[in-house]
């Protein structure tokens, strides 16, 4: 026999009961298969094949797992110059091209990177369409948790 689906609204209906059960002061333990359910949680517990991955609230768990905070540079003419001077901006922890005109971008603190990020493209005369800070889904967190045998790591 398949499980059975739960629909959208009365998923949303239980979700809704839990956050009532915690504001009672109550501890509720939720295991799902609906990765992005984790987010509606106070704190994330990841297991892979039994064995702990990660923990934490699900910002540190995202944080964990990307490195840090995300952030995006594109335009039509980054080079390599523009790698260079990205990864020479106090804060960047890993730059990397995704894709030929943009350049995924880790930092400690994204809000206090970006300006100084967009000062030294300036500077170094390098055209920049966008900069944005990323908000990668929960699904691509837990990807990235159960591919990255270093976060697995750590315990």
């Amino acid at each position: 026999m398949s499980p059975r689906r739960i629909d959208p609204v009365l998923r949303a209906r239980f979700w809704e009961h839990f956050r009532e059960l915690r504001d009672q002061g109550r501890t509720i333990v939720v295991t799902t298969q609906y990765v992005t359910e984790a987010e509606y949680c106070d704190r994330v517990l990841v297991l892979k094949d039994g064995q702990h991955v990660a923990d934490g609230t699900p910002e540190e768990i995202r944080r964990k797992a990307m490195g840090g905070e995300v952030i995006m540079v594109s335009g039509p003419d980054l080079h390599s110059n523009a790698m260079t001077v990205i990864r020479r901006v106090e804060g960047v922890q890993q730059a990397r091209w995704s894709g030929q005109e943009t350049i995924e971008v880790i930092a400690e603190d994204a809000g206090s990177t970006v300006p100084v990020l967009i000062e030294a493209l300036r500077e170094a005369d390098i055209e920049v369409e966008e900069i944005s800070e990323q908000h990668p889904s929960f699904d691509d967190v837990f990807v990235r948790l159960m591919e990255d045998e270093s976060v697995q790591s750590h315990r």
